[in-house]
């Protein structure tokens, strides 16, 4: 379940919220839909907001951008009702609803929204609001305005840069030793910036540098008690950086005093933060709840949707997804769905999928670092009950190995015939592989193994991937040989606990 036991830093955020003379302006505390025709399918639903941060999680139509729109227009802004809810060929789509707003510092203590008419009970309040929406990841290839422009002008106008303390966080979050990063103005466009061994812009930024280095810009720009609203916060990030994300999110929330609303889709995300910050919204299709401090069991049974795969597979992250899919028969990997989660999580994911009671085989696989002592820590923090459950029920192995999987790849592509494979994935010759290769055996960042080989390659990252694990999976020794086995015996409903 997300978290009980809270960080310092968490605990100061929540307690210094409580105190109303640190904050000069208004804040959210509560936003209620009501209305025999609703918004978006919404009609009676109440969600608490008295808090610092809140993580507004559900299924996919369940509200949770609905909710993101209806907060910002809680304040005084440029955007409007038909702003965010536009229809085509309807210019008032949604009638017969009201929205109410509950604030603390601010008289009165509640607004209205009549939706037929669009007008306030009386003026919002003004507070700035920061909206980070999902434009944040729309790769800078994709704009053909924007790659004309810096063709016919590649020179900046401006440039600005992360404070250094930002910088850090970057650096932290994603394991990456950034020199530098910020952004750029020429003419009417922008793009963002960062330095390693070399400066590169948005036009050769992996997803998720791209996304941090604007989210982090636009906090660092945010007024000091600014309402921040962030859609689909984990766009882009990897399982295993949530929980350094969250942290440094929590940090800039009180050093700043602001309100942050954002929504995920991501059980890593949703467990990165204690449970006093979670809402799961709830939706059948005819009504809407919203829960604060939700159950793991509940979280997961909303999240995840049921599919016709008959094996669940619990993993770290998409290279072990990789190798799994690598070592198993077509009609195996058909049969897979795959759930990504920090190692320390993949046991609650396990338990959460026995409780919501649901079909598939599961089966969790640890990378071939992770030891005994590790998952024995883990076991105990159980209680016996769920221990003797999932002993009797989840399969518990590992990737081949003892060390991260980057790293193993590395050692078994360390030959002739691992080295002329490579380059045949990668259409490379092979000295040029063979000295990619020795560049990436010094790395101490293994997680970044194949950012570092796309850089190098001109390809991108997942066709990296791919390259690599295909090597893997034609060697002569085949080394997914015992992964094969024992995901095989544990499909057949095979209890296989090698950790």
């Amino acid at each position: 379940m997300p978290r009980v036991n809270l960080s310092q830093a968490e605990k100061d955020l929540i307690e210094r919220w409580k105190i109303a003379a640190r904050y000069q302006t208004p804040r959210l505390s509560g936003l209620a839909i009501e209305g025999n025709d609703g918004i978006r399918g919404i009609r009676n639903l109440a969600v608490n907001f008295d808090r610092p941060i809140t993580v507004i999680c559900g299924k996919n139509g369940c509200g949770k951008s609905t909710l993101i729109s209806l907060s910002r227009l809680g304040f005084q802004q440029d955007h409007q009702l038909d702003d965010l809810f536009l229809e085509i060929n309807n210019p008032h789509p949604f009638n017969d609803f009201s929205v109410h707003w509950s604030y603390l510092k601010h008289d009165p203590p509640q607004i209205s929204l009549d939706g037929g008419t669009s007008t306030y009970s009386t003026p919002p309040p003004a507070k700035n609001v920061v909206y980070i929406g999902l434009s944040r990841i729309a790769p800078a290839w994709e704009n053909t305005a924007l790659t004309a422009h810096f063709r016919q002008q590649p020179v900046w106008e401006s440039q600005n840069q992360l404070e250094p303390r930002n910088l850090e966080r970057l650096r932290d979050i994603l394991n990456k030793p950034f020199t530098g990063a910020g952004w750029g103005k020429s003419g009417a466009y922008e793009m963002r910036t960062c330095s390693t061994h070399a400066t590169y812009t948005s036009f050769n930024m992996c997803t998720g540098e791209e996304m941090l280095v604007e989210m982090i810009r636009l906090l660092q720009q945010a007024e000091v008690e600014s309402l921040v609203l962030i859609e689909d916060a984990e766009i882009g990030l990897n399982p295993v950086v949530m929980p350094r994300f969250a942290r440094h999110l929590v940090e800039i929330c009180e050093s700043k005093r602001l309100q942050v609303i954002l929504s995920t889709h991501s059980l890593d995300l949703i467990t990165a933060f204690p449970s006093e910050l979670v809402c799961l919204i709830k939706s059948d299709g005819a009504a809407h709840q919203a829960k604060d401090n939700p159950e793991m069991q509940e979280i997961f049974t909303s999240i995840s949707s049921q599919v016709e795969s008959d094996v669940i597979i619990f993993c770290e992250d998409d290279v072990a997804e990789s190798l799994i899919r690598q070592a198993v028969s077509g009609d195996l990997r058909r049969r897979l769905k795959v759930v990504y989660g920090s190692k320390t999580k993949l046991l609650a994911y396990a338990e959460a999928h026995l409780k919501a009671g649901w079909p598939q085989i599961p089966l969790i696989v640890w990378d071939g670092d992770v030891n005994d002592n590790e998952v024995k820590k883990w076991l105990d923090s159980l209680d016996q009950m769920t221990r003797d459950e999932l002993s009797a029920k989840v399969s518990r192995i590992k990737l081949p190995g003892e060390l991260p999987p980057e790293r193993w790849m590395l050692t078994q592509l360390d030959t002739d015939e691992g080295c002329q494979l490579l380059a045949e994935e990668l259409n490379e010759d092979v000295p040029t592989t063979k000295a990619f290769l020795g560049m990436l055996s010094t790395m101490t960042a293994f997680h970044s193994l194949s950012y570092e080989l796309a850089e190098r390659t001109g390809l991108d990252e997942k066709a990296v991937l791919r390259s690599l694990t295909r090597s893997i999976g034609r060697l002569s020794t085949d080394p997914l040989a015992p992964l094969r086995e024992q995901i095989g015996k544990a499909v057949n409903k095979e209890i296989i606990q090698v950790v």
